[in-house]
């Protein structure tokens, strides 16, 4: 398949992830991300779903506060998909998800 399902995330500098993480340097950290792929997967079949694993993931640049993320899901085999995340700053992320639809 080589259709690219495309959401824009606005992360806010208000997003519960940015507590803590860090007061000086606020970075959305990977797990804050991985949540936007599961939302996107949820959106793409139009039911929820969950990510059962990641076999590969690259994160490469940091995500701040007040960004949009642009996340790319590239369908695969059955429940998986190749993903990218993009800023305005480029890829921040990229890698492999396997996931399962739950209803």
């Amino acid at each position: 398949m080589s259709d690219v399902f495309t959401q824009i995330f606005e992360v806010t500098a208000d997003h519960p992830c940015f507590e803590g993480h860090f007061p000086s340097l606020p970075i959305f950290p990977a797990v804050g991300q991985i949540a936007l792929l599961a939302e996107a997967v949820s959106q793409l079949h139009g039911r929820a779903c969950m990510i059962r694993s990641i076999p590969m993931a690259k994160f490469l640049k940091p995500v701040g506060p007040d960004t949009d993320v642009v996340v790319e899901l590239q369908l695969r085999d059955k429940d998986s998909a190749d993903f990218v995340l993009r800023s305005a700053e480029g890829v921040v992320a990229k890698g492999k998800l396997t996931y399962r639809i739950l209803a």
